[in-house]
């Protein structure tokens, strides 16, 4: 069976450009009329005469062995295709005035709307300052249940995943690519832990679109509306961190930055954004605190962690998991875990769900 998704994915597949299939979609009322119509059937496009030519191209290209080859695409590569009229279309993204028409989802669509998702954004030519900030700022974060959204580009991005997914927590990683390309390609192991640890890979470029600079600025709208606030950490004066800052503004979400130093050019545009009226990091309790997460903390649970192993594992027990997977995520072994998970059992901090899977209370 051949679903509006599927139809949709085709379209864009056989090259219609996202301008012609918004102005025919709203003539035929469904991408499945879109694709079945025949030629004869479609009015003069009102289009650019270079999309009109291009779109009347591309629709002589329709043939049912694409509808085919795109469902197993979909299928082999554990995709799903978002529509905004979709029920699992994330809320916080459907609020803002750009929001995308579709959007192709690899791995946990529960991901895209969880309780409180925070952007964390920041240069790619990250210094030990801003690694250190990251270190602070993020296990408190997680532990409190915030989803870290961000671009896995290098530096401050995607050392952001990779400190949520040490401390168990779940991320949400937006693409200016298709979500079956990786970029950078040397991140493709974070994009696979992601998946793992029950995050997600965002986009809204077609499957096997190739990264152009072009498309990053867009990606960033889609970055800052699926959370609910954003945190640049650190940002030079002209950095695509603060494209996603003014998109935050724009979309009338709270910007967080981080002040450094004002000879440093990595924190350029963070302390301009504090200058501008960015609200200012100073430490995790306060951040946890204008997120009104601060009660989410369990002070005297973390009192009673006897090791740093114990905290990972609590930390990693954000959400219900299995001894294979907190072995795999901590690292431990099955004698020494299950020694671990049944002290914390007797001092409350752990609680068993049933099936052999467990939970931190």
């Amino acid at each position: 069976m051949m679903t509006e998704e599927i139809f949709l994915a085709s379209l864009l597949q056989i090259g219609v450009p996202h301008r012609a299939l918004k102005y025919l979609y709203q003539i035929f009322h469904s991408y499945e009329g879109v694709w079945t119509s025949p030629i004869h059937e479609f009015p003069p496009l009102q289009l650019p005469n270079e999309d009109a030519v291009l779109t009347r191209e591309c629709l002589y290209r329709r043939d049912d062995e694409v509808l085919v080859q795109v469902r197993q695409r979909l299928q082999d590569h554990g995709i799903q295709v978002l529509l905004r009229s979709s029920n699992s279309y994330p809320l916080l993204l459907q609020e803002i005035s750009a929001a995308p028409q579709y959007l192709f989802v690899k791995g946990g669509v529960a991901a895209l709307s969880a309780r409180t998702p925070l952007a964390v954004v920041g240069t790619r030519r990250m210094s030990e300052y801003g690694d250190r900030v990251l270190h602070e700022l993020i296990p408190p974060l997680v532990q409190a249940g915030v989803t870290i959204v961000s671009g896995l580009a290098y530096g401050i991005d995607a050392l952001a995943h990779e400190i949520t997914l040490d401390c168990g927590g779940v991320c949400v990683a937006v693409f200016g690519c298709g979500v079956d390309r990786v970029y950078p390609s040397q991140n493709r192991r974070l994009a696979e832990r992601i998946l793992q640890h029950g995050g997600a890979l965002v986009s809204e470029r077609p499957l096997g679109t190739e990264p152009r600079p072009e498309f990053f600025p867009a990606r960033n709208r889609i970055i800052s509306g699926l959370s609910k606030a954003t945190l640049v950490v650190e940002a030079q004066e002209k950095s695509g961190s603060l494209i996603t800052a003014q998109f935050a503004l724009e979309q009338n979400r709270d910007v967080y930055a981080v002040p450094g130093d004002i000879f440093g050019s990595h924190q350029a545009g963070t302390n301009r954004l504090v200058a501008e009226g960015a609200i200012p990091v100073l430490n995790a309790e306060q951040l946890l605190e204008s997120l009104q997460l601060s009660e989410q903390i369990s002070t005297p649970a973390l009192l009673q962690f006897g090791t740093e192993q114990e905290k990972s594992l609590y930390l990693a027990l954000q959400q219900g998991r299995s001894l294979d997977e907190l072995a795999k995520i901590c690292q431990l072994g099955s004698a020494q875990l299950n020694r671990m998970v049944m002290s914390m059992q007797l001092k409350g901090l752990v609680r068993e769900l049933g099936l052999g899977r467990y939970i931190r209370v």
